[in-house]
């Protein structure tokens, strides 16, 4: 390698080692390309082959367009999901409390057919995630949030007989040192037609 080099001549020397620098370039490729087996190029074509058969493979699986009604149906009422943040260690004290002062409010609303029913939800690693426990409530419609003012007092009397007001904003009091409501969602359930 060094005498093709060198055969390259030159008043000062310039090109003899720029030929040099060349040549090396071109005989380190070559090992390369022994070595592996493979050009670099040839690689990337065949991952980029590979990569386009495997899209296309997804593409072909997937239906092209899902139409409501004929490939889903969506059920009447909907889901809201409250996510909360709690402190690992208060998780036990906030589900008891919980227990006394959301549990009542919900066995009303099931009880005058609002809901469907509710769930509590906790994470198994409660330390990481944005949220560790979730409130889950299924309800009936969303006919349910319009304003109504008889219902609306009625729910509120049979609450306040349940939990009083005083009660319930020392509880809040008490969950706000340990807790955080990360996000609400609604969400509508949908059933896949067979």
């Amino acid at each position: 390698m060094m005498d093709l080099a060198l055969s390259v001549k030159s008043e000062n020397g310039k090109h003899r080692r720029r030929a040099r620098v060349q040549l090396m370039t071109q005989v380190n490729h070559a090992t390369r390309i022994h070595r592996y087996g493979k050009h670099p190029v040839e690689k990337r074509m065949k991952h980029l082959a590979l990569a386009s058969a495997c899209t296309l493979a997804l593409v072909a699986a997937v239906p092209s367009s899902a139409q409501r009604w004929v490939d889903y149906t969506p059920e009447k009422g909907y889901w809201e999901i409250r996510y909360v943040k709690v402190d690992p260690n208060k998780i036990d004290e906030y589900l008891s409390q919980a227990k006394v002062g959301w549990m009542p409010g919900e066995e009303a609303l099931k009880r005058r057919g609002l809901i469907y029913g509710y769930q509590v939800m906790v994470s198994i690693t409660p330390a990481s995630g944005r949220a560790n426990v979730i409130f889950c409530v299924h309800h009936v419609s969303f006919g349910n949030l319009d304003p109504n003012e008889g219902r609306d007092r009625e729910l509120d009397k049979e609450t306040n007989a349940l939990l009083p007001k005083a009660k319930s904003d020392a509880m809040a009091a008490q969950f706000n040192e340990y807790r955080t409501f990360v996000g609400d969602e609604i969400y509508i359930p949908v059933d896949f037609t067979k």
